[in-house]
């Protein structure tokens, strides 16, 4: 979609595998921040141990290498042309 409406911009399909798993990290990163002060200034337990956030980093981070190499299967599997 974001390609569709020209949103994105690029003539790589690296490129665009590197936005999409720099957002996708940076969306974890985001939430793992979000849960750490919920649970120091709301007293709630979100994070149970390092290992918990370490493995949802790497979930978040493999979920968009996996989404990454969807789309390149389908990029050589249906060549469009754009």
């Amino acid at each position: 979609l974001a390609k569709k409406t020209n949103f994105i911009k690029t003539s790589y399909i690296f490129i665009d595998f590197i936005i999409v798993i720099s957002f996708v990290m940076s969306m974890g990163v985001l939430w793992e921040v979000y849960e750490l002060i919920s649970d120091t200034y709301f007293q709630t337990h979100a994070q149970i141990s390092n290992a918990d956030t370490m493995k949802d980093l790497i979930m978040d981070s493999s979920g968009a290498v996996f989404f990454c190499l969807g789309m390149l299967v389908k990029k050589l599997l249906f060549k469009t042309k754009s």
